[in-house]
């Protein structure tokens, strides 16, 4: 290398690290006063610059230095070789927001380990049942083709958690954890409303604490209740941004305050904002993992929401909540925050259930092959399923969780089904052994739902649902599948088959049905803008 390259290296380290932590002059605005307005007439934000976004640079230097983390999707498997599918709940939603602000704000295509398809699918509502009045959960089945494979079947299960009025639910005990470091500045105006609509949901009854660390961990508020409207908003509106990003010893601190504010038999969670550049102390994953583990075993929650652009890291968020007992979210406009803290509030703030895992297994009389359509950060071994020591997701009140499969029948055509299982020499030492009671039962197949109380160590209890012949596909079905057809485009799946923008687009237009805060017509708006990018971008190359 010479000098001239080791100079060039050396100033793009320099640069990217000026960028993480510099103020509003280094970086695109956003306003809230000229912008456009949502689906539901809410102002959003957009972009001041003029410049496409991947053009945005100071002396060559790209400003994007945001972090997804690489995953491989999970492929088509045998069910005579693995009958048994296993993972945990996600409902976590932060994929699909932070796609659309690259798709409305910055009109780019996201890159495709943003995408996680179950975060498009559990972003929306869907009209499942309730559970019965003495239960946790309900299950919800419907099955038709598989839209970007036709000679597969597409299976929806949707589990939907029992609701609770706010004002029925136990005390909570929240801490903010609130990142206001110089890479924070250009979200400040919406962290502090964003914050404020959550503090007018707190209840007398409520605790809350505020935690800053921009530049260095502070208490802002060691404890008051949801009666203290007036200290709490000074706290709120007070936060300004500067100084580096000490996200560990945040968490820290965050942690023993929770801990010093825990209210037995009641919700206690700390809620953390940020945009998960994370650059003095504690950065690396194995790092953050081993302190945010040991923090969860305090029956302390965890809500991940995610701020910012540029230099977001995503990987990180994603990490915190996953390992912290909690959910992720993105906020990237105002309509977002209500809708994710005010709307959903009791789902987020919540937990109805943890460490909740989802077992399913396929009858190789009707299912010769199946694929998990997303959840690859959840998965688990089979064995962990009966495994109360083993950590899942949690599920918070009135949550939904929205699965779908692709299925090759057992009475498929001998051709797909070789397409399936590929070219594969025969078996030397063994040959295939029909499995047992397999063709006594018309059964398709088993779904297994385990989960814990949100308190204690009384063991976990097991629900059973059976799918006993093909259901009717609603617009559930309908919804779903093209909203993962769309996610399947995005990130270019090796498993999109034929997927198509015009053709998804027509199915959810047909499938709309109730959308009262205007998501679903968003969705499809957002839709035809990646059809436009993906065929400028497929023109150009």
């Amino acid at each position: 290398m010479n000098k001239n390259n080791v100079f060039t290296c050396l100033f793009t380290v320099i640069a990217a690290m000026f960028l993480a932590s510099c103020d509003t002059s280094c970086s695109p605005r956003w306003h809230a006063t000229d912008a456009p307005t949502g689906y539901d007439g809410h102002k959003v934000r957009v972009r001041e610059a003029s410049v496409p976004y991947e053009h945005m640079e100071i002396e060559g230097v790209p400003f994007n230095t945001e972090e997804y983390k690489n995953y491989d999707e999970n492929r088509l498997k045998l069910v005579k070789d693995a009958p048994l599918s296993t993972f945990g709940a996600d409902v976590d939603t932060a994929g699909y927001a932070n796609t659309r602000r690259m798709l409305r704000d910055e009109n780019r295509l996201p890159p495709k380990d943003a995408v996680r398809v179950e975060e498009f699918l559990n972003y929306f509502e869907y009209a499942y049942p309730q559970p019965p009045k003495d239960g946790k959960f309900a299950t919800t089945f419907e099955m038709g083709a598989c839209p970007w494979n036709a000679q597969r079947q597409l299976l929806l299960v949707g589990i939907q958690a029992k609701s609770t009025e706010l004002a029925d639910l136990p005390p909570s005990s929240f801490v903010f954890l609130i990142d206001n470091s110089g890479s924070m500045t250009d979200e400040m105006p919406l962290l502090r409303e964003s914050m404020t609509m959550l503090a007018k949901q707190l209840r007398p009854q409520d605790n809350i604490g505020i935690v800053t660390y921009g530049g260095g961990a502070k208490v802002l508020i060691e404890s008051a209740t949801g009666d203290d409207g007036k200290k709490i908003q000074s706290a709120i509106e007070g936060l300004t941004a500067g100084g580096h990003t000490p996200g560990a010893a945040g968490i820290k601190t965050a942690y023993d305050l929770a801990a010093k504010n825990f209210i037995k038999g009641g919700n206690n969670r700390v809620v953390l904002v940020t945009d998960g550049d994370f650059n003095v102390g504690v950065s690396s994953e194995s790092e953050l993992i081993s302190l945010i583990e040991k923090k969860r075993e305090t029956g302390v929650y965890l809500t991940a929401i995610g701020m910012g652009f540029g230099n977001y890291k995503d990987n990180k968020m994603k990490m915190l909540a996953n390992k912290g007992n909690g959910n992720y979210i993105y906020i990237d406009s105002l309509l977002e925050a209500r809708h994710a803290l005010v709307n959903e509030m009791s789902g987020r703030m919540f937990t109805l259930a943890r460490d909740v895992k989802f077992q399913v297994e396929f009858n190789p009389a009707r299912v010769f092959a199946y694929r998990l359509v997303g959840y690859e950060f959840r998965k688990l071994e089979d064995r962990d399923f009966n495994d109360d020591t083993k950590d899942s997701g949690e599920v918070g009140v009135g949550h939904q969780v929205t699965v779908l499969y692709e299925m090759v029948m057992a009475d498929a055509p001998e051709a797909v089904k070789k397409e399936a299982v590929g070219d594969v020499d025969a078996l030397k030492y063994q040959s295939p052994a029909a499995q047992p009671g397999a063709a006594q039962s018309g059964d398709i197949l088993t779904f297994k739902l385990r989960y814990q109380e949100p308190e204690g160590n009384a063991g976990s209890k097991l629900l059973e649902f059976v799918l006993p012949a093909q259901p009717e596909a609603t617009e559930n079905w309908g919804w779903a599948s093209a909203v993962a057809e769309i996610a399947l485009l995005l990130r270019d799946s090796p498993n999109k088959g034929n997927a198509d923008y015009a053709a998804a687009i027509k199915r959810a237009q047909a499938n709309v049905g109730d959308d009262p805060d205007g998501r679903r017509a968003e969705f499809l708006h957002l839709a035809t803008v990646a059809r436009k990018l993906a065929a400028a971008e497929k023109a150009e190359k």
